[in-house]
């Protein structure tokens, strides 16, 4: 159902302060009760003046134009928390519970991306001398594999959190300089590490099984353009995956790693914890699960500089 009235984002936060106050999790800011009721009740499709009878429309305009100030409120498609030309395509209800679809359709992706992959990949090898690299049909077939790939990782992400009851709040487009997919989700309900580490996982093995697909497509599907075509949407999806596989933030290697040793709560604000003598002192305390956490995260960073380093001494060279 399309929004007809004022929404406020589904992803804030609210945490109780006092017997009459809340606080908002992206600032620190607090609200009375009685608003924070208000402000739960505007899901799109209820009128704000119908809330609550007892307050009058002045009043409701005034709690609008605050909303909108502080930028609580979103619009009906456009989502600015992601960037100014993100777009919502799926809307969920953001509710902490399983899907049994999502179960099954993450549990078939768990169990069959390796074997597809593999299979798919020998054929598409044994169909080697059939593809057409030198025409124009394997950059249609790279792009397809670009936007497909891109579109069903972040489904990836969205069907394992659904299946191990996280919240999921919406699956959209983003326009860039190259058009992306996001999904926008809460993993962090998820306390078991590995749940929350294949949450993360899951959109690299999504792109896995595309290219055994596509790669037993090239081979089973007759016609030199169509073999060209999946084979090189099948590659597409592999490089999407390896790259994704990288230790480097935000990409999904970095965030799998980072949650497997416990050190996901360092990830945004990574080299400061590394500098302060109280998150050494805290972590060494802990044994060698700490210590070993402190020098995976300082080779973490390391592997970032070092890579920041070679990104901006190849853009010299390509502009010298």
């Amino acid at each position: 159902m399309a929004q007809r009235y004022p929404m406020v984002k589904p992803w804030l936060e609210y945490h109780r302060v006092s017997d009459g106050e809340y606080e908002i999790d992206e600032e620190p800011l607090r609200l009375p009760d009685y608003f924070v009721d208000f402000m739960q009740k505007l899901d799109g499709n209820t009128n704000p003046y119908k809330i609550d009878p007892s307050i009058d429309k002045r009043t409701v305009r005034a709690y609008l134009r605050f909303l909108s100030k502080k930028g609580y409120l979103r619009d009906g498609v456009r989502n600015r928390d992601v960037g100014r030309l993100a777009f919502s395509v799926v809307k969920f209800d953001g509710k902490p519970k399983q899907s049994k679809t999502a179960v099954l359709l993450n549990s078939f992706l768990a169990l069959s991306w390796v074997p597809i992959l593999v299979c798919g990949s020998v054929l598409g090898v044994k169909a080697w001398n059939n593809y057409d690299v030198f025409g124009d049909t394997y950059m249609i077939g790279l792009l397809f594999g670009l936007l497909i790939g891109l579109s069903l990782h972040e489904a990836g992400h969205a069907i394992a959190a659904k299946a191990y009851g996280a919240p999921v709040y919406e699956f959209g487009i983003r326009i860039s300089l190259i058009p992306t997919a996001y999904t926008l989700m809460k993993e962090t309900a998820v306390k078991n590490r590995l749940k929350r580490t294949h949450i993360y996982a899951a959109g690299v093995e999504t792109n896995f099984l595309l290219a055994g697909l596509f790669f037993a497509a090239a081979y089973f599907i007759p016609g030199y353009g169509i073999r060209t075509f999946f084979f090189y949407a099948g590659l597409e999806n592999i490089l999407l995956g390896v790259a994704n596989f990288c230790f480097f933030l935000p990409l999904d290697g970095f965030k799998m790693i980072t949650t497997l040793l416990g050190a996901d709560e360092m990830v945004w604000s990574m080299l400061i914890a590394l500098i302060m003598p109280s998150t050494w002192k805290e972590q060494l305390e802990k044994g060698p699960s700490g210590l070993a956490r402190m020098l995976s995260v300082s080779f973490l960073q390391l592997t970032q500089s070092i890579a920041l380093i070679w990104i901006i001494y190849n853009v010299a060279v390509i502009f010298t």
